[in-house]
């Protein structure tokens, strides 16, 4: 694939879960052309009440 600037890069994506409270998940996608990311995906998810609750 071709990045920005025309030039040749490696397409990579990547699925992965992550949680903001220490108790549900949530999934998430990231695709990289080459070294930039062109995409950025994450599911809504609840956002802890304190800091004392992050993970």
């Amino acid at each position: 694939m071709r990045s920005g600037d025309g030039s040749l890069g490696l397409r990579r994506r990547y699925h992965f879960e992550f949680t903001s409270t220490g108790a549900m998940r949530s999934k998430g996608i990231i695709e990289l052309i080459g070294r930039q990311i062109n995409r950025l995906e994450i599911e809504a998810h609840l956002l802890p009440e304190d800091e004392e609750n992050v993970h």
